[in-house]
Parts: C-alpha cells; structure tokens; sequence
C-alpha cells in the first residue's frame, strides 16, 4: 500500500485551512514560508557577498 491513499485529494488539502485540517498541509505551509523567509534573508547577503568578492578579483587583475 502507498502512503498516498492516506492523504486527502489535492484540491481538498490545498482549500483547507490549518485549523480544520490536521494533516500535512499546515506542515508544508509551514515548510513554504520558511524557504521564502531564507530567501529574503540570504539572498541580498549572497549579493553581497558576489559583489565583494567581484571588486577583490578587479582590483587583483589590476594590479591592485
């Protein structure tokens, strides 16, 4: 048996708010919002960071 037949229709999961719904869908919600709240965290760090490392290797291929 597959775990798949355990978990509500799709359609079903994606209308169903947490509080009404105690299966997986509040955990991937969860889960969804902490990847875009990393995102908006590294990334302008990252960007950063590229562009730090972009001057160091100009300067350095200058001479500098």
């Amino acid at each position: 048996m597959s775990k798949s037949l355990n978990r509500p229709p799709a359609s079903a999961a994606a209308s169903a708010r947490p509080d009404e719904h105690p299966g997986a869908t509040p955990i991937r919600a969860a889960r969804a919002q902490i990847s875009v709240a990393r995102g908006q965290i590294f990334r302008p760090i990252n960007l950063e960071r590229r562009a730090r490392f972009a001057r160091i290797e100009a300067d350095a291929t200058r001479g500098g």
